[in-house]
C-alpha cells in the first residue's frame, strides 16, 4: 500500500484542513477528499513531494490557493482528478533552498489549460531562475533565460497532455508534447526552484496541473519514453513512442526512471494527485 500523503486540502465550509493520501491501489483518495469537503469547496495548502527530499509546494494564502474541489465535484482532465488554477493568482511554491540550478535537467508535467487566453501564463514557474513551461499566450511555451519554444499550437482546454523538456550541459536541448518530439533552441537557464502558476514570478497558470516531476539529471531516451508511456496509460493519452512495449501503470516492479547512482541519489521531485509513485520515483 502506498503510505505518502498527496496533498492537503482547506475545506471552504469552516476552513479546517486535511491530508489526503491514496488508497489501497495507488490511486488520489477522492473518497476521502469528498467525505471532507462534502458539497463545498476545497482548495490545495499543500501539494506533497513523493520524492523523500520534503520539496513540497505551499500556500499560506487562501485566496491563492489552487482548488481541486468545486461544489462537491472534484476537477478531472482525462477523467482524473487534476488540481485547478484559476486566471487570477492561484500558485505553490517551494519556500527552501533552490535545488534545479544547474544543468542537466529534466522537467515533466501532465497538464491542460482551462482556456484559449492570450495571456501570459506559466504552469511551471522556476524561482529565482527566469523560467517557465506553459501555455504562454495561448502558445506551447518553455523559457530558460530566453525562448526554447513558443509554438503557435495551444495546450488543450479539453484534455491533459504529457509535456516534457530536457536540458543536457552541452547537448541540444530537447522537448516533447504527448511524446513527439519539437524543434527548441538551446538556451540553458535553469528554474532554481519548481514552482507553479503565480509563485514564480506572478504570472497566471489559468491551467490544470495532474503531476510534475523534476530531475536533476537529463533522462535518457528509454526512461523518458517509459515515463512518459506510464503517464499516457494512466491519463489515457495517446503518447508516441520508438518502441512497442506498452508500460502498464501501476507496475509491481522496481522502475529506472530516476535512479541515483551509489551514495548520490539524484534529486528528483513528484507532486502527483491521482497516480502513486515510490521514493525517488523507483516505481512507475
Amino acid at each position: 500500500v502506498y503510505k505518502r500523503q498527496a496533498i492537503r486540502v482547506r475545506r471552504s465550509s469552516d476552513n479546517t484542513e486535511l491530508n489526503i493520501g491514496f488508497t489501497a491501489n495507488g490511486d488520489f483518495d477522492t473518497t476521502a477528499l469528498k467525505s471532507f469537503v462534502g458539497m463545498g469547496n476545497g482548495f490545495v495548502t499543500t501539494w506533497f513531494d513523493q520524492s523523500g527530499n520534503a520539496r513540497n509546494i505551499t500556500q499560506t494564502t487562501t485566496s491563492k490557493q489552487p482548488a481541486i474541489i468545486n461544489a462537491g465535484v472534484i476537477y478531472r482532465k482525462n477523467g482524473m482528478p487534476t488540481v485547478f488554477y484559476d486566471n487570477s493568482d492561484d500558485g505553490l511554491g517551494f519556500a527552501g533552498a533552490a535545488y534545479l540550478n544547474a544543468t542537466p535537467l529534466t522537467v515533466n508535467t501532465v497538464a491542460g489549460s482551462n482556456s484559449n487566453s492570450t495571456a501570459a501564463r506559466r504552469v511551471v514557474a522556476g524561482n529565482p531562475g527566469s523560467w517557465l513551461l506553459g501555455p504562454y499566450q495561448n502558445s506551447d511555451g518553455w523559457f530558460a533565460d530566453s525562448w526554447n519554444k513558443l509554438l503557435a499550437t495551444p495546450w488543450s482546454i479539453t484534455n491533459a497532455e504529457v509535456f516534457t523538456v530536457i536540458e543536457p550541459v552541452s547537448n541540444s536541448n530537447s522537448s516533447y508534447r504527448n511524446g513527439t518530439s519539437q524543434v527548441v533552441s538551446n538556451a540553458k537557464g535553469v528554474p532554481g526552484r519548481v514552482n507553479t502558476g503565480t509563485s514564480g514570478n506572478g504570472e497566471v497558470a489559468d491551467a490544470s496541473i495532474s503531476e510534475l516531476l523534476a530531475f536533476n539529471t537529463d533522462l535518457s531516451l528509454s526512461n523518458r519514453e517509459r515515463l512518459e508511456s506510464n503517464q499516457g496509460q494512466y491519463y489515457k493519452i495517446v503518447v508516441q513512442t520508438t518502441g512497442t512495449v506498452i508500460y502498464t501503470q501501476p507496475d509491481t516492479s522496481p522502475q529506472t526512471v530516476c535512479i541515483g547512482g551509489t551514495g548520490s541519489p539524484l534529486s528528483c521531485l513528484l507532486y502527483t494527485s491521482p497516480s502513486p509513485r515510490e521514493a525517488h520515483a523507483t516505481r512507475m
